[in-house]
């Protein structure tokens, strides 16, 4: 395993794994309603089976992307996350 992460296929299980940035969007649900947030994640490729895949570094990427959100409702002076509305 290298410092980017595995360097084996978990798919075929070949050496070559390459990494790069992606852009990701997706749908958030929480107290402000359902909202539209962009991460960057890293995708993995196989070189020798062409499987793409991502891993923990997107997780991170995408709850990245969240907390980012979420500070920014709470710097705009929207109601704090787990409070209850009157």
């Amino acid at each position: 395993m290298n410092e980017e992460g595995r360097s084996t296929c978990p798919s075929c299980e070949q050496p070559g794994m390459t990494w790069r940035e992606a852009i990701q969007v997706f749908d958030y649900a929480g107290q402000a309603g359902l909202v539209e947030l962009t991460a960057t994640v890293q995708v993995g490729h196989c070189a020798a089976c062409g499987e793409e895949f991502t891993d923990w570094r997107a997780e991170d990427g995408l709850a990245a992307a969240v907390a980012r959100h979420l500070a920014t409702l709470r710097a705009d002076g929207a109601e704090a996350v787990g409070s209850k509305k009157p």
